[in-house]
């Protein structure tokens, strides 16, 4: 438990602009208010696809640059 609390605080220090990902993706998620890891890391799969110009090639570059930060998704 106390590594998940270590995870979820670093989480929330993470700028999104750090994952590497592309300004497109990076501009979609901030128009939201998704400026951290940690913001990412709070919504669903389907809250991100009701996000507008959010489909499935964001969908694929937001989590390749998650997992290459040791984060995922939740379902």
């Amino acid at each position: 438990a106390e590594n998940l609390a270590i995870r979820v605080s670093e989480a929330s220090k993470i700028s999104i602009d750090q994952l590497g990902m592309s300004t497109r993706l990076s501009n979609v998620l901030k128009s939201e208010g998704i400026e951290t890891v940690h913001d990412v890391l709070q919504r669903s799969v389907n809250d991100l696809y009701r996000l507008p110009n959010f489909g499935k090639t964001s969908l694929r570059e937001l989590k390749f640059c998650l997992a290459a930060n040791g984060f995922s998704l939740k379902d």
